[in-house]
């Protein structure tokens, strides 16, 4: 949760802050800014003060017992349409490239369909060191049913997932199985 404070003693009631606040939110009660409940906690108040009175106080956000060691790689989901990848795809392949590379691990993209693996190799042209291809299990068939079909996932996954296993891909009838593609 965040809170904007105003320091009461700092605070000269010039109004820099009323008139730069885009939600109306800042008002001048006696010569001191308050805060009324349209605050968005945007910030555009704390850089006009010309006194330094305002503090935006942001809660930091985190998991308790979160192991961020069983998370790795960096991820982009690659977006296509008739066989072409989306230029926003391009867009994220570029910064997850960057960031990558700053942290020292994997550009892994992920992709959904069938016939895409034209799209995997541009996509690793671009900079994605590996590419993860969700297509649908020929025919349409679950090599025996839905326990078998899981099983099958998370055998092909466990080098993508490493000891954190997950199900297959499924939706309105349509059935996935994951392979990879190596720069």
């Amino acid at each position: 949760m965040a809170r904007l404070l105003i320091d009461e003693d700092a605070c000269t009631g010039c109004e820099a802050c009323v008139e730069e606040c885009p939600f109306g939110a800042l008002e001048i009660k006696g010569d001191v800014a308050t805060v009324t409940e349209k605050c968005t906690f945007c910030g555009a108040c704390i850089d006009v003060c010309p006194v330094e009175a305002i503090v935006l106080e942001k809660e930091e956000k985190g998991v308790e017992g979160l192991d961020i060691s069983d998370y790795k790689d960096v991820w982009v989901f690659i977006e296509h349409k008739m066989g072409r990848i989306a230029n926003v795809s391009f867009e994220l392949l570029g910064e997850g490239r960057k960031l990558a590379d700053t942290l020292g691990c994997k550009l892994s993209g992920m992709l959904l369909g069938d016939g895409v693996e034209e799209c995997a190799r541009e996509a690793i042209k671009h900079g994605a060191d590996k590419i993860y291809l969700a297509e649908r299990i020929p025919n349409g068939r679950l090599y025996g049913g839905s326990r078998q079909f899981d099983q099958t996932i998370q055998t092909r996954n466990r080098d993508l997932w490493g000891d954190h296993p997950r199900k297959g891909f499924r939706g309105n009838h349509c059935h996935y199985y994951m392979h990879g593609f190596d720069s």
